[in-house]
This record gives C-alpha cells, structure tokens and sequence, in this order.
C-alpha cells in the first residue's frame, strides 16, 4: 500500500554524516510529508494526552518554552527550546540510558 493510501509519513529526504569518529555521534536529518494538518501534528507531539493516545503509555509536560516533557514512564525525555505552534518544534532530547551530557535537538 502506497504512503498516500495508508496516511502515513511520506519520506521524501533523509541523510546521515558522521560527527565524532570517537563518540560515535551522528547527525541525521530528514524530511517528510504528514497527511494532517500543522496544527494537528503540533498538538500531537506536544500535548500528553496525544502523545499517551498513540504510544499507549504515560507522557507529561508542557507545550511551554523551557518546559520539560518525558514520554513513555520517561524512557525519553527532553525541553522545549522553540514553540510556534503550527510552525516549529526545536526540542532538546535524549533517551534515559544515553551516556550523561549526549542529547539531540
């Protein structure tokens, strides 16, 4: 079934470089098409109740600049650095068991 058919994210662009040969850090970066509006995906990856619907399991935070917010009983957590809503998500995050100090933006 084709990405339109299902109305699932079309990946259109994706790539990966190396960082840090030593950390073993990489940047990725992709784009896609979501078959929603820009409001409607703000609010589903910033308002708990959303995010609890579609991962079955607890999240909490704020849509607020500077908040904190943590998904899945905190497994991945993170802040809100820039919130336009319908616009722009800049998030500052990190999986629980990732090395102290290793986040992504």
């Amino acid at each position: 079934m084709a990405a339109t058919d299902s109305k699932q994210p079309d990946v259109s662009e994706s790539k990966a470089a190396d960082v840090d040969a030593d950390s073993k850090t990489k940047t990725f970066e992709f784009k896609c098409k979501y078959y929603a509006s820009a409001d409607a995906v703000f609010t589903a990856l910033t308002d708990p109740r959303d995010i609890m619907r579609f991962t079955g399991a607890p999240a909490t935070g704020e849509a607020k600049e500077g908040a904190a917010w943590s998904w899945m009983e905190g497994a991945i957590h993170g802040t809100y650095e820039v919130l336009l809503p319908g616009e722009a998500i800049v998030t500052s995050w990190r999986f629980k068991d990732w090395a102290a100090g290793v986040a992504s933006k």
